[in-house]
Formats: structure tokens, sequence, C-alpha cells
């Protein structure tokens, strides 16, 4: 009976110390910060190389509605019209 309790501690130990430790994803490297001009670069591709986005608005009730939309290509300010 003794040596059964010990091995069901050593386990909740073992579990407990699992659980604790941070996964390999969380200690991977930190995002390195892009620049301004990067970011608006890499925006300005994605909103003219995507064929369709969602407008997504809240009623009344708080409940979401997306619609597909078929929008113009971002001017100079990325500015968009539907």
């Amino acid at each position: 009976m003794n040596s059964l309790n010990i091995k069901r501690k050593l386990l909740l130990v073992a579990f407990f110390l699992f659980i604790a430790s941070p996964a390999p994803s969380v200690c991977g490297q930190q995002p390195q910060p892009g620049s301004r001009g990067k970011l608006i670069s890499a925006a300005r591709e994605i909103m003219t190389t995507a064929r369709y986005c969602a407008l997504i608005t809240t009623g009344r009730g708080g409940r979401a509605n997306a619609r597909t939309m078929d929008a113009f290509a971002p001017d100079d300010n990325l500015i968009v019209w539907f």
C-alpha cells in the first residue's frame, strides 16, 4: 500500500510539473516589429490581391452580421469604397 501511495504522489507531481511547464511554442522567438512602411506595403498587397472582403456590422441585439463585398481597390491613403 505504501509504495502505491508513493507512486501516485510521484505521478501527480510529474503531471503538475508537465502542465505547469511552458509549451515550446511559448518559448519561441519573439516576433520582430516591422517597420511602418513594410506593414503598409503588406496591407496594400493583401487588399489589392484579395477578390472579396467582408463587411461586418453589429445589429441592435448585439448579433454580428457579415456581408461579402466586392470592394474597389484602395486609393493612395488606403481608403476603400464598397
